[in-house]
């Protein structure tokens, strides 16, 4: 009991640190940053206007109206911006001291050393700059007096919104981890993360048949319809509040374990590049 509360302690102060830090770096360039707005508010512009072209000629999609549809592209845009301006970075970061023999460092501190891998660069600047306009278009383009929701369900949907982010940088680091073995391993995570993120992006939890392999995988084995298909479903009522967060509990837990796991027998087989 001692030893978690002085992890944890560790990590909150970890996490405060490199917030710190990811902060003074993202200021410090800030300008040379920018395009990565505007390539951002051009993109959120396309998809709205592909979501009302297809909704002037049909009322529903996988059983959503536009405005369902549109909360269910906010939540996605949430977990994408929040995925690919923390987990990515941390993940290339990663494989880079692998290859470097920087990890070797790392490992003789007394510091938790997956927690710390993965929140080194906590760009919450870059979330900011990035997705705050983009995410205003949309949450502006919705009519709330189409979409119903109870109380219950949002508070719901919001934690299964936080535990699928979870399984889903879990997911990303254990696609990352095989670098320890093969010296590379962007590529596969570059895959598992455009399968995940463009593949299955725009499909409403709904839009999957329930007896279809691919529902099955990425509900249980790249989790990537839990953080945005499975929380906007609950949102809606859509899918059973209990149904929904049995699904999140469990995928994150399954997720976490095989990632400490891995991580742990990568360790032992660990043989530094600059050794």
């Amino acid at each position: 009991m001692r030893n978690i509360i002085l992890n944890t302690k560790k990590s909150i102060l970890l996490l405060r640190a490199n917030i710190i830090y990811s902060f003074q770096q993202d200021t410090a360039f800030i300008f040379n940053n920018w395009t990565n707005l505007l390539s951002t508010i051009f993109f959120t512009i396309s998809w709205i206007l592909l979501i009302n072209i297809i909704y002037s000629n049909t009322n529903s999609v996988a059983g959503y109206n536009k405005d369902e549809m549109l909360l269910f592209a906010l939540l996605s845009q949430i977990v994408f911006y929040m995925a690919y301006t923390i987990c990515m970075p941390n993940i290339k970061d990663f494989i880079s001291s692998v290859n470097s023999g920087g990890l070797d460092l790392l490992l003789t501190k007394p510091v938790p050393s997956l927690f710390y891998v993965m929140t080194k660069k906590m760009n919450l600047m870059s979330i900011l700059r990035d997705g705050t306009i983009p995410l205003l278009f949309i949450a502006l383009s919705i009519n709330y007096q189409n979409i119903s929701a109870l109380p219950l369900n949002v508070a719901a949907s919001i934690i299964i919104l936080l535990l699928g982010i979870i399984s889903t940088f879990a997911t990303l680091f254990i696609s990352a981890v095989p670098v320890f073995w093969l010296g590379q391993s962007e590529a596969i995570t570059d895959f598992v993360a455009l399968t995940g993120f463009d593949a299955i992006a725009d499909i409403p939890y709904e839009g999957f048949n329930p007896f279809w392999p691919a529902k099955f995988l990425f509900t249980w084995i790249l989790p990537f319809l839990v953080a945005d298909a499975l929380s906007t479903s609950v949102f809606l009522g859509k899918t059973p509040i209990v149904e929904g967060l049995l699904i999140a509990v469990a995928t994150t837990c399954i997720s976490v374990t095989i990632l400490a796991y891995i991580w742990r027998k990568a360790l032992k087989s660990y043989s530094s590049a600059s050794s």
